[in-house]
C-alpha cells in the first residue's frame, strides 16, 4: 500500500523550487513548513487575523479582516480583501516578490485568478462554490438519487412555521458552521429568525427537526473514480433558543456498520454527480444526520471539509495540498483505492478531534491548563476569544458520540473562566439506544 511520502515525492514534482505566497485567514494556520519540506520558497504569508499559535517564520503581513461578530463573515471579509488587497500588503507583497514570479495557494474558498498579479493554483470555480446553497442542494440530491427528509423553500419574509429548522441561502455568500440555521420552537424563536434571515436572506429552507447524530461523510473525486472515506461527528450542540453550537468535529463517534456503507455509499454517489454534471474534481463532503431511520443529507460542500483534518492526520497525508493538485488537473498516478485505503485504515485505527469554538469578549493571552482528562487552550480570534478542548486520546470510548464530552468542557470553561456558553446538550444518538 502506497503512505503518505509516495504523495509527498509527487507534491515535491510541482512545487520543489516554486516561491510561495501562502494566503490563510489565521496566520497561525499557514503551513510554512510543508512547503518548505516539499523544497518551496514560502516568500509570505497575507493573513486576516493572527489566531491562537505561535506565527511562522517567515514575513507576513496582517490584513486585519477580523472584527465581525460572525466567524463566517470574518472568512467572507479575508476573501474580499485577497482580490482588494489593502496597499501595505500590496506593498509587502511587491518587496518579497517584486517579479510577480510567486503563486498563491490560498484557502478552499478562494476563485481561480490572481491575487495581486499572481497566479492561484487550485482555485476554485464558481459553479462550484454555488453547490454550497443550502436553498438548492436539495435538487442535487434528488437527481443523484440520494434519499433526504422533505423540505421546501420559502422567502425570508414569508417564514411562519415553527417546530422546523430553518437554514438561509447564500445571497451574501458562502455560510456554514451552523451560523445561518435556527431550530424554530417558540414565537420568540420565530420572530428571532425571522428578523436575522430577512436581514440576509432571500430565501429560507425549511425542514422538519431531525433527531439524530449530526456528522458528515469525505470524499474525492479523482480523475474518473470517487473514493469514499469514513464518517465524522460534527459537534452541534443544541441551546435552549433557537441557535446551535457548532463545535467542531472528532472521529471517535461509530455509527452502524450499516450506516456506515450507507453513508460511503451516498458520498460515492455524490461524487459521481458532481463529477458527470459539474466536471468537479477534488475533495468535498455530504453533511447530514444519522437519523432512527439512517442518514439523511442536509448539504453539501464541495470543498475540503472540517473532519479533514482528523480524517487524514493519522496517515501523514498533506491532503489539502493533495486536493490542490487534484483541482489543477495534475499528470500524476493517485492510485485512488490505496489513497482510499490509506485514509480510511489509520483514520480508523487513530482516532481524533477536538471540541473548539469562536466568541466575542476581550482576547485572551494564550494559555492551556490542562485538565484531568485534556487541555483547554485560549487565545484570540477573529470574533474575539477561541477556546479549543482537545481530550487525551485513552480517555475518550470509542465508539460513542464525543458531544457529551464537549458539553463538560464548555461548562468547565463556564466555571472556570467566566464565559456564558450557558445550557448546552448534545444530539441523541437514537440509532443505538
Amino acid at each position: 500500500m502506497v503512505d503518505a511520502d509516495y504523495y509527498k515525492d509527487f507534491l515535491r514534482t510541482v512545487f520543489r523550487g516554486k516561491k510561495i505566497v501562502i494566503a490563510v485567514d489565521v496566520l497561525v494556520g499557514a503551513q510554512v513548513g510543508l512547503f518548505r519540506d516539499l523544497g518551496a520558497h514560502p516568500v509570505f504569508v497575507l493573513a486576516g487575523t493572527h489566531g491562537t499559535g505561535t506565527a511562522p517564520d517567515v514575513d507576513y503581513v496582517l490584513m486585519h479582516t477580523d472584527g465581525s461578530p460572525l466567524m463566517i463573515e470574518n472568512i467572507r471579509n479575508f476573501e474580499h480583501a485577497l482580490q482588494h488587497p489593502p496597499d501595505e500588503a500590496l506593498a509587502a507583497l511587491d518587496r518579497a516578490d517584486p517579479h510577480r514570479e510567486a503563486i498563491v495557494v490560498s484557502s478552499f474558498f478562494t476563485p481561480n485568478g490572481d491575487v495581486a498579479g499572481r497566479r492561484v493554483y487550485g482555485g476554485r470555480r464558481p459553479e462550484w462554490d454555488a453547490l454550497e446553497d443550502k436553498v438548492v442542494i436539495d435538487r442535487f440530491f434528488d437527481a443523484a438519487g440520494i434519499e433526504r427528509a422533505p423540505s421546501r423553500i420559502v422567502a425570508s419574509s414569508d417564514l411562519d412555521e415553527k417546530d422546523v429548522v430553518v437554514a438561509g441561502d447564500a445571497k451574501e455568500g458562502f455560510n456554514g458552521g451552523a451560523q445561518y440555521v435556527r431550530w424554530i420552537r417558540t414565537d420568540d424563536d420565530l420572530a428571532e429568525a425571522r428578523t436575522f434571515f430577512t436581514a440576509r436572506c432571500d430565501s429560507v429552507r425549511v425542514m422538519g427537526f431531525l433527531e439524530g447524530i449530526p456528522c458528515s461523510i469525505h470524499g474525492m473525486v479523482i480523475g474518473s473514480e470517487v473514493i469514499a472515506l469514513r464518517p465524522a461527528e460534527m459537534l452541534t450542540l443544541r441551546r435552549p433558543s433557537s441557535r446551535f453550537l457548532y463545535a467542531g468535529c472528532a472521529t471517535y463517534w461509530d455509527p452502524p456498520d450499516s450506516d456506515r456503507e450507507y453513508m460511503r455509499d451516498v458520498a460515492r454517489r455524490a461524487g459521481a454527480a458532481l463529477r458527470d454534471r459539474y466536471d468537479y474534481r477534488g475533495a468535498f463532503t455530504v453533511d447530514g444526520v444519522v437519523t432512527a431511520e439512517g442518514f439523511r443529507p442536509t448539504e453539501l460542500n464541495p470543498r475540503s471539509g472540517a473532519a479533514s483534518g482528523a480524517l487524514t492526520t493519522p496517515s501523514r497525508l498533506p491532503y489539502g495540498l493533495l486536493n490542490k493538485t487534484l483541482v489543477e488537473r495534475e499528470d500524476f498516478d493517485y492510485r485512488p483505492a490505496e489513497l482510499e485505503e490509506l485514509i480510511v485504515t489509520t483514520a480508523d485505527a487513530t482516532r481524533g478531534g477536538g471540541a473548539y469554538t469562536s466568541l466575542p469578549g476581550e482576547p485572551w493571552e494564550q494559555q492551556t491548563p490542562e485538565t484531568a482528562d485534556g487541555t483547554i487552550t485560549l487565545g484570540p480570534s477573529g470574533v474575539g476569544r477561541f477556546v479549543l478542548y482537545a481530550p487525551k486520546p485513552e480517555t475518550v470510548a470509542i465508539g460513542s458520540s464525543f458531544a457529551p464530552r464537549a458539553v463538560e468542557a464548555f461548562g468547565h470553561v463556564d466555571q472556570k473562566f467566566g464565559t456564558d456558553f450557558g445550557p448546552l446538550e448534545p444530539a441523541k444518538d437514537v440509532r443505538r439506544t
